[in-house]
């Protein structure tokens, strides 16, 4: 009656139920350590690592023994398991901690190298690419992201928003980008307003000369990016602002605003996660028929087709057009 008072359960060997969960607990642990511990196939690896952090991890009492486990998938070859591995690899970090700070440094720098290495465009080609979007997002944001990595990412998803296909992609790439420089702006200055650097010299108009080629190599590890963002610049924001998806012009168009102050416009990433090409279209005739409206209600006539005249000048060029190639086919056939 006095231990039921107390709340304590004894067991009947007399020990508390306590002692029994820390003892089923290891068990546990030990039974999935050698489990992992075997080479498991890649057939199986990407729905393991999706079971670990819901169903295994907060049943263990070291998580993080499981980190090599981790870091074997990661290399494993296949791109989705490796995605798959860097979400536990967040996960240790953030909520399971990792001993003593320094401890927690070295591992933040590999783990956000890894992540780096996965920001390229055959990621955002996978089925389930919105797990690792949601992953980056959540890695950028997160207070284990050391300030003077925010460059190199920037840097890098522009580049990768000027090769991908998507214009959801595209935009959600350049919302990320935006919002790290808007948090990290004293170590992303640089890239939009380029000093003079001593290599590139002067201009005809005494002003700082254009690179003949941009330094920044988007193959290269995360440690010599770090040594690169320093000498490019985005130019892919002038690019992006004459993409032919009006919604992608105007995101990159907000790079030419003053955006550093606490009041300038917020970006969330998250809104363009399911932005896909017939979302993109549908708003494309949304802001037509509203154009549309505007124009009407100002008198003006909204143009609807066009009058196709002979014109002998491009007649003549698509004459000599068609000339030179039949001579290209004629001078091909004798090789």
């Amino acid at each position: 009656g006095e231990a039921e008072a107390e709340g304590v359960i004894y067991a009947p060997t007399g020990r508390p139920l306590g002692f029994f969960l820390r003892e089923y607990r290891k068990v546990y642990q030990n039974a999935w350590l050698q489990l992992l511990g075997l080479r498991v196939p890649l057939t199986h690896a990407a729905p393991v690592l999706q079971l670990l952090p819901g169903r295994v991890l907060p049943h263990l009492g070291q998580p993080l023994m499981l980190a090599d486990f981790y870091l074997r998938a990661f290399h494993s070859g296949s791109l989705e398991v490796s995605v798959l591995s860097l979400s536990g690899m967040l996960l240790l970090l953030t909520k399971h901690g990792l001993g003593d700070p320094e401890t927690v440094s070295n591992s933040a720098q590999a783990y956000y190298a890894q992540l780096y290495s996965l920001l390229k465009p055959e990621t955002f080609r996978l089925k389930k690419r919105a797990r690792f979007q949601r992953l980056l997002a959540a890695s950028l944001q997160s207070g284990l992201l050391p300030a003077r990595f925010a460059g190199a990412f920037a840097k890098k998803c522009m580049h990768v928003a000027v090769l991908a296909a998507e214009p959801g992609t595209v935009m959600w790439l350049v919302s990320v980008a935006y919002s790290l420089i808007q948090r990290h702006h004293s170590h992303c200055r640089a890239l939009l307003n380029r000093p003079p650097s001593e290599g590139a010299g002067e201009g005809a108009g005494g002003g700082a000369a254009p690179l003949a080629a941009d330094p920044f190599d988007p193959a290269a590890p995360l440690e010599a990016a770090l040594e690169q963002v320093g000498r490019t610049s985005l130019w892919e924001v002038q690019l992006l602002r004459r993409h032919h998806v009006n919604s992608i012009a105007t995101l990159a168009k907000l790079f030419l605003k003053p955006f550093f102050k606490p009041t300038s416009r917020k970006l969330d990433p998250e809104l363009f996660l399911d932005q896909s090409f017939e979302n993109t279209f549908q708003q494309a005739l949304k802001v037509a028929e509203r154009q549309a409206a505007r124009m009407k209600d100002r008198g003006e006539k909204c143009p609807v087709a066009f009058k196709v005249e002979d014109n002998p000048a491009s007649a003549k060029v698509f004459g000599w057009a068609a000339a030179l190639s039949t001579g290209e086919r004629g001078g091909g056939a004798g090789i």
